[in-house]
C-alpha cells in the first residue's frame, strides 16, 4: 500500500467515522483491495460502539466552543470527544494536571456537565444495581462509594422521583433527595442504598505501606464490599453495573470471577445515563459533603481560616491555604489529610523536619539472622540503642 498524499493531524474518532465512509462512497465498485477492505471493517466495527457513532458536526463544534475556556489541548479536546467523559474521575484521567488547572468542584462539575450535555449517549441500558463514587480526587477528606440497588421493573418510577444526573443538581437538590431516600416510605420501597467510606488515613497508610495498594485496588475492594453486603442482605441481584476504574476489561472479568452467575457491566458511563446511578452517587456525594462539615479534629492547633479548608481539591485556593499552614514540621498532617497525595508530599518534603533512615549495612537473610558471630552483626547502630548503652546478646 502506497501513501499518495500524506498528512499529519489528531482527528476525534467522529471524523474518523465520516472519513471511513466518505472512501468507501468514491472507491470503484471493482476495487477489491483485501487490505484496504479489512481496514475499513476493523475500523466501522470498532467505532459502532463508542460515543462517535452518535456524534455530528454540530455537537462537535458547538462543544469545542464551550471548552475553550478551560483552555485544553488539542489532545484533551479529541480525547474528550472520544471518550465523552462522564464523571470527575473521568475527566482527570484526560486532563493533565487536572487539579492544578481546574481548581475546584464545582469548575470540575460545570465542565462534566457541558460535556454530558453537549455530546449524545450511545446504547442506554437499564441495571437493577448501581456502584459510583465520590472524592476520589481530593486531598482531604475520605473517598466515599456509594451503591443503589432497586427492582428492574421501577426504573422509570426513580426517574420520576426526580433522580437524574447528580452533578447537573444543586447540592441543595442533592441533600433533598438524599433525605427522601432516607424519610420517604414510597421513594424507600423503589429503592435502597448504601456507602462504604474510606477515611484519608485508610487510603494513606495503604498507598504508603511497604506492600502498597494502588488507589485503584482500594475503590474495587470498596466496591465488591458493596456488592457483597448486598447479597448477605438477601437481596436476589441479577445485574450489576459498575462505573470503571482502570482498565475496564480486566476490571470486568475480576468482578465475574468473584460474582459468578451475576450479569455484571464495567462502563465508562455514570449517572447521566441511570436514575439508579444518580442515586448511588447522591448517596456518596451528600455522605462525603456531610462529613467534611462536621468533621472534628483529633489533634491539638489545628489553624482553620475563617473560610474553611475548601472542597478538598488541590486546586481549591481554601484547600491550599490550609495545607500550607497545617503541616506540623514532627508530625507532618492532620488525619483529614491523605499524605499520600503529591500535594501534601510536596509540602511534607519543604516544611517539616528532614529525617534519615539508617541503612542496612548487611544483607538482609534468614541466614544472616540466624548468626550470632559478633563479626556478622551491623558496624553501625542507631543512637537511640547508643545513648541507652544498649548491646546485642547471643544468650539469655
Amino acid at each position: 500500500m502506497e501513501v499518495i498524499n500524506k498528512m499529519v493531524t489528531i482527528l476525534p474518532n467522529m471524523q474518523v467515522v465520516k472519513e471511513t465512509k466518505t472512501l468507501e462512497g468514491r472507491r470503484p465498485k471493482n476495487d477489491q483491495s483485501e487490505n484496504l477492505n479489512t481496514l475499513l471493517h476493523e475500523t466501522e466495527t470498532y467505532l459502532k460502539d463508542t460515543p462517535a457513532s452518535a456524534q455530528e458536526d454540530e455537537h462537535v463544534i458547538k462543544l469545542s466552543q464551550e471548552l475553550q475556556q478551560y483552555k485544553l489541548t488539542m489532545a484533551e479536546t479529541v480525547q474528550i470527544l472520544n471518550l465523552r467523559p462522564s464523571s470527575g474521575v473521568e475527566v482527570q484521567l484526560v486532563v493533565e494536571e487536572c487539579e492544578e488547572r481546574i481548581r475546584t468542584e464545582e469548575q470540575l462539575e460545570a465542565l462534566v456537565k457541558i460535556i454530558i450535555e453537549g455530546l449524545p449517549l450511545t446504547q442506554p441500558s437499564k441495571p437493577a444495581q448501581r456502584i459510583d463514587e465520590a472524592g476520589r480526587g481530593p486531598v482531604l477528606g475520605p473517598m466515599v462509594y456509594g451503591c443503589a440497588v432497586s427492582p428492574l421493573d421501577r426504573d422509570e418510577e426513580l426517574g420520576n422521583l426526580g433522580f437524574a444526573d447528580s452533578k447537573v443538581l444543586t447540592e441543595e437538590r442533592r441533600e433533598e433527595l438524599f433525605d427522601h431516600m432516607n424519610q420517604n416510605e414510597e421513594t424507600k420501597k423503589v429503592v435502597a442504598w448504601a456507602v462504604r467510606s474510606l477515611s484519608a488515613q485508610y487510603i494513606s497508610v495503604s498507598m504508603l505501606r511497604r506492600n502498597k495498594i494502588s488507589l485503584n485496588e482500594l475503590s474495587h475492594n470498596a466496591a465488591i464490599q458493596l456488592i457483597h453486603d448486598a447479597l448477605a442482605a438477601k437481596i436476589n441481584i441479577v445485574e450489576i453495573f459498575v462505573d470503571t476504574v482502570g482498565p475496564k476489561a480486566s476490571y470486568q472479568a475480576k468482578l465475574e470471577r468473584i460474582f459468578p452467575g451475576i450479569s455484571i457491566v464495567v462502563s465508562e458511563k455514570a449517572d447521566s445515563k441511570f436514575a439508579i446511578v444518580s442515586a448511588a452517587s447522591i448517596a456518596a456525594k451528600v455522605t462525603r459533603d456531610r462529613r467534611l462539615r462536621a468533621w472534628q479534629f483529633r489533634e491539638n492547633n489545628i489553624l482553620v481560616s475563617n473560610d474553611g479548608f475548601g472542597s478538598g481539591y488541590p486546586g481549591d485556593p481554601n484547600t491550599k491555604k490550609f495545607l500550607a499552614g497545617g503541616a506540623d514540621p514532627v508530625f507532618g498532617f492532620s488525619s483529614l489529610v491523605r499524605f499520600s497525595w503529591k500535594t501534601a508530599d510536596v509540602i511534607v518534603d519543604k516544611k517539616c523536619i528532614k529525617a534519615s533512615w539508617e541503612e542496612e549495612t548487611t544483607q538482609s537473610s534468614l541466614k544472616n539472622f540466624l548468626r550470632t558471630e559478633s563479626n556478622d552483626l551491623p558496624t553501625v547502630r542507631h543512637q537511640f540503642f547508643q545513648d541507652r548503652n544498649l548491646r546485642y546478646t547471643s544468650a539469655f
